[in-house]
């Protein structure tokens, strides 16, 4: 997120944190770059990736590897694959199955702990982001829907960072257990307390929960979207996510059992309100269009080059608003990039891409509510993003992609009757986004329909309820017999 919600992830393990020097062998592998100088580098990162997967499966051929040892050897996650916009299903369930075989080999004894039928409704959720984060936010409402419906909950979150939100989702849960010494404390935690039901709201983000994920600690293990594509892992048994933001077709796009809750799958708290400041105040140029492009480098695919550089080449006074993301390198590969799209549509870098630094959310807010449009990645859709955007009525233009991933901001739009804001085609998002620069009425329009219709986004509270019948259900089911 523009608003650096998340910490810099290096091969999906967050800096700072154990592992990543256990985690050397599968990480040598294994590792994608974060931002691509062009599509044919992307193409050889996934090429080199699947040809890790293949050595690490010979390896894996000798029953003696890996030998008895730490989890921290696989404390690593593919976190830059899902930006790519693929069908990423086949890579991340053959790594899956790795990850599962090696962690039964570095931890026998816990292989097979949660292999029993659930006994009640004890479960664990299990994170190293429940906190002031965006997955934090994102699912926070969970707590006390499942705690209304008789589940008996602990927080888990994997240290060593928490902060003040961790302790109040903890309070809200009515119990909470901060793990601060690796994923193998964790998983001997997990195992000793004989959970029902372990959730983990994101996996593919933290390389350490992933290697505890690969265990079966619990009858019932599930995964949402905090990270929206597939674990991979034959450990976990269902996918939650959300209805209204999956393809027809989105059972194909996940190893697991896909459960599609209602409205955003979440109650969202509406954002707070924006600081009060002009564009002066904010560093943006007074009299220029301005375009909201707030996506984290590593999202915004090559393909998406060429149409930024299209809009600005057809609006020489456009201004392209960017954030630089959490490490100088993304940044400046990602302007190289740019620069040589706009140089080639005839359109001028120099002049039309603003870069501004990462900052705190109400400022962050206060730009957007500057700025005359909003245009998704054709990848990776906003989720965060478009709803901030949206509660300052900052028209949000979309063209739905593939997966899931790349659905989410029209489902919102859809859901408060924007959907003149979703695109049909790459041409279609075009000549809309010069329109909108274009009418300042038919944006004014725009704002107001979005400022009446955003606050039915937030705090909706269908998904609660629903997420606890599918839980009760699958818990159900795995007990057998009465």
């Amino acid at each position: 997120m523009a608003r650096g919600a998340f910490a810099a992830i290096a091969h999906g393990v967050p800096p700072g944190t154990a592992g990543q020097r256990g985690a050397a062998w599968l990480l040598a592998e294994t590792a994608l770059g974060a931002v691509p100088e062009s599509a044919a580098e992307l193409a050889r990162w996934r090429e080199g990736f699947a040809a890790g997967l293949a050595r690490i499966e010979a390896r894996l051929q000798d029953p003696g590897f890996p030998p008895r040892g730490s989890l921290a050897a696989i404390a690593a996650a593919p976190f830059f694959l899902a930006y790519h916009g693929e069908d990423d299903r086949p890579l991340l369930s053959r790594l899956g199955d790795l990850l599962a075989r090696a962690a039964s080999r570095l931890r026998p004894e816990l292989a097979a702990a949660g292999q029993r039928p659930p006994a009640g409704r004890r479960a664990a959720i299990v994170s190293s982001f429940l906190r002031d984060c965006t997955v934090g936010h994102y699912f926070a409402s969970w707590i006390p829907a499942l705690r209304a419906a008789g589940f008996e909950l602990c927080l888990v979150q994997l240290g060593p960072r928490h902060d003040a939100f961790t302790e109040r989702l903890g309070a809200a849960a009515g119990r909470l257990r901060i793990v601060a010494e690796g994923p193998d404390a964790l998983a001997d935690w997990l195992a000793a307390e004989r959970f029902d039901l372990i959730l983990y709201p994101e996996l593919g983000m933290d390389g350490r929960v992933l290697a505890v994920a690969a265990l079966r600690l619990a009858p019932l293990q599930l995964c949402a979207w905090g990270h929206p594509i597939t674990s991979g892992l034959p450990t976990i048994d269902a996918f939650l996510s959300v209805g209204a933001m999956e393809p027809e077709q989105g059972e194909a796009h996940y190893r697991e059992r896909l459960l599609r809750l209602p409205g955003l799958g979440t109650a969202y708290p509406a954002p707070p309100p924006p600081e009060a400041l002009d564009r002066a105040s904010l560093g943006l140029p007074a009299r220029r269009p301005l375009l909201f492009y707030p996506h984290a480098p590593f999202k915004i695919h090559p393909e998406d080059d060429a149409l930024l550089a299209a809009l600005a080449a057809a609006r020489p006074s456009l201004a392209v608003v960017l954030f630089e993301g959490e490490r100088p390198s993304f940044r400046a590969r990602l302007e190289r990039r740019l620069a040589r799209a706009f140089a080639a549509a005839g359109a001028d870098p120099a002049r039309q891409l603003l870069w501004l630094p990462l900052m705190p959310r109400r400022r962050f807010l206060a730009v957007a509510r500057a700025c005359d449009l909003m245009l998704d990645c054709l990848r990776w859709s906003g989720g965060n993003t478009t709803l901030d955007a949206l509660s300052v009525g900052l028209p949000v233009l979309t063209r739905p992609g593939r997966f899931m991933r790349g659905r989410q901001s029209a489902a919102m739009l859809a859901m408060i009757g924007a959907d003149g804001l979703v695109a049909g085609s790459r041409e279609d998002l075009l000549a809309q986004a010069v329109r909108l620069l274009d009418e300042a009425e038919l944006r004014a329009a725009w704002r107001a329909r979005l400022e009446a219709g955003a606050p039915a986004l937030y705090g909706r509270g269908e998904a609660g309820p629903a997420l606890a019948a599918a839980l009760e259900g699958m818990l159900a089911d795995a007990s057998g017999p009465a």
